[in-house]
């Protein structure tokens, strides 16, 4: 069984240039989020006086899910070729 903690998750700017949408070219979806939330949040462990100073101030403490496999994508469906599933 996996070690579960409290990360401190902190909004640094606004979406890339107050967008709210980007295009983000990658092999995933993961990847595609991994490579815009770089650029607007970090995430760092939560200190004993973080808990304490957020939790006081009303922020409740969220569960992360376990993010599941994403489904395979069908390539070749954009050129016409015939469909094969590979995994992103």
């Amino acid at each position: 069984m996996s070690t579960r903690r409290i990360y401190k998750v902190t909004h640094l700017k606004e979406l890339i240039s107050k967008q709210q949408e980007v295009l983000v070219e990658s092999e995933s979806k993961g990847g595609a989020l991994r490579h815009v939330a770089e650029k607007c949040l970090s995430v760092e462990l939560a200190s004993q006086f973080d808990l304490i100073r957020l939790t006081q101030d009303g922020v409740k403490v969220e569960a992360a899910k376990v993010a599941p496999e994403e489904p395979p994508i069908e390539e070749g469906a954009a050129n016409g070729k015939a469909k094969k599933k590979v995994w992103a």
